[in-house]
């Protein structure tokens, strides 16, 4: 309940009375999550052939994770029904996590996973486990999300017959028990206008690994939004950009996570700013506006 209370509070300072109660209303509260695919459904997508099969190598860093919920990723990650992938985690964290990996995984021989010596931020995590990326695309999966079984499947298809460089899927929130989803995002294709005002393709996203080298991967000057940061230095590198208007990722929501609280974590708003304002360039200033994660860019009077 006390939790309850203080994001209601941390809404009503930000917004204001009237305003709050405008944007309940514009989101209202009904979702029902979508019943996942048949046994029939998967067992086509496991057996169906593509002209090629891409590997799509899955960055995954870790710091410090409950073992049971990075379980559920691990899981969620073994029940593909795409196949050619490989699963890379570079592990930053003093509570390691390869134990967890045998127990879900056995002997897979898809698993890449490095044992930091000290935790280096997520962007440095993340590279790190970009290092020993071998697949022709790299996917994002955050260490305590769900991917639905076809998310790769759906990421494949684009790449195969769109030709896609990039790809990326709805999202929604699900609760720590997994038990409940809402605030599913329904995405709209490629808008480079509405990408310069958030970073509305966040989860789930594969992009081609020649492309996320070629830009230099993460930096860690970014952390919090290191994950926009890399989207504004490849999508200009990217000559076809698709996007899966399915929700395939589930984004795990807990008290200190931005999912859960958007206003806890101000200094990820203030490194999009920044990386925004890197991109955009000299005779612009970029503003946060009031709803968090959402900027606006101007030009200087000269």
């Amino acid at each position: 309940m006390s939790e309850i209370v203080d994001r209601i509070k941390a809404y009503t300072e930000r917004y204001g009375i009237v305003k709050l109660c405008g944007k309940i209303v514009e989101k209202g509260t009904g979702y029902v999550r979508n019943i996942g695919k048949t046994e029939t459904e998967k067992q086509i997508h496991e057996e169906y052939t593509f002209a090629r099969n891409p590997l799509i190598s899955i960055i995954v860093p870790v710091y410090n994770v409950e073992h049971e919920a990075f379980k559920a990723t691990l899981e969620s990650v073994l029940a593909q029904t795409y196949g050619n992938w490989e699963l890379c985690v570079a592990d930053g964290g003093e509570n390691k996590v390869d134990a967890v990996i045998d127990e879900v995984m056995g002997d897979d021989a898809r698993i890449r996973y490095v044992s930091l010596e000290a935790n280096l931020g997520i962007s440095g995590n993340s590279n790190q486990a970009l290092d020993v990326a071998s697949g022709e695309y790299v996917a994002f999966l955050d260490h305590d999300d769900i991917l639905e079984p076809d998310a790769l499947y759906e990421a494949a298809n684009r790449i195969v017959n769109y030709g896609a460089d990039m790809v990326y899927t709805d999202e929604d929130k699900v609760s720590p028990d997994l038990k409940r989803y809402f605030k599913p995002y329904r995405k709209p294709d490629y808008n480079k206008t509405l990408l310069l005002s958030n970073n509305y393709i966040c989860h789930f996203c594969v992009i081609n690994r020649k492309i996320v080298t070629e830009a230099g991967g993460f930096r860690s000057e970014y952390d919090g939004a290191q994950d926009y940061d890399l989207f504004l230095r490849c999508v200009d590198k990217c000559k076809v950009i698709e996007h899966v208007d399915k929700i395939l990722y589930h984004w795990k929501s807990g008290e200190n996570s931005t999912s859960g609280n958007p206003f806890n974590k101000q200094y990820a708003f203030d490194a999009g700013r920044r990386a925004l304002n890197e991109y955009t360039g000299d005779g612009t200033v970029v503003c946060e506006l009031d709803d968090p994660g959402y900027y606006r860019v101007n030009l200087i009077d000269v």
